[in-house]
């Protein structure tokens, strides 16, 4: 089961904008994480003791089957699942594109986003990949092909610490662990 990952969050600047890291993750299915047992009290124990990534990728999840096929999801998961994911719908709208498929605008993805292996952008242009330029040092700005950077305020920090991580603007961040909470609650 993944731990809470989140007691020291990492912030960056981006764009101007500052965020904070909601956990990190490597590529492979988040079911992978799941509680063996549909029960909620397993559920609530997961979601207890996950990062806030791994909570919010989860319910998604949740909501994506849930979307899907409605009778499908009830038989899978229960009635009580079924009453809490239809309750929570707002949550999923709030912070999702497509039905808890994709993070929204609010959301800095490098493991799955547009500045990650599979989007437009997947690395800096000025870290270290063998070429011959220059490379970006511990706590230096990391600039992407389209003109975007990152600021680091850890100057201890560079790419890999946080390529893998998800960040939320931090504005956010309070309103979806708040959120989450609300979610989590309705599993006990």
């Amino acid at each position: 089961m993944p731990i809470m990952n989140n007691a020291n969050p990492i912030e960056i600047n981006f764009q101007g904008d500052d965020f904070k890291s909601i956990g990190d993750y490597m590529d492979g299915s988040i079911l992978r994480f799941f509680p063996e047992e549909n029960s909620k009290s397993d559920w609530s124990n997961y979601l207890q003791e996950s990062s806030i990534l791994i909570q919010i990728w989860s319910l998604g999840f949740l909501f994506n089957e849930f979307c899907s096929d409605k009778k499908c999801f009830e038989n899978d998961y229960g009635i009580a699942f079924y009453n809490i994911i239809s309750e929570n719908e707002t949550f999923i709208k709030k912070w999702f594109d497509d039905n808890g498929i994709n993070l929204n605008s609010y959301f800095l993805n490098f493991v799955y986003g547009t500045y990650s292996a599979y989007g437009s952008y997947s690395m800096p242009v000025n870290i270290d990949t063998g070429d011959d330029k220059q490379n970006a040092k511990n706590g230096d700005d990391l600039i992407f092909e389209d003109g975007s950077t990152i600021k680091f305020y850890d100057k201890n920090l560079s790419w890999s610490d946080i390529y893998d991580n998800v960040f939320i603007e931090k504005k956010y961040y309070n309103e979806l662990t708040s959120d989450l909470k609300k979610i989590r609650s309705s599993f006990l």
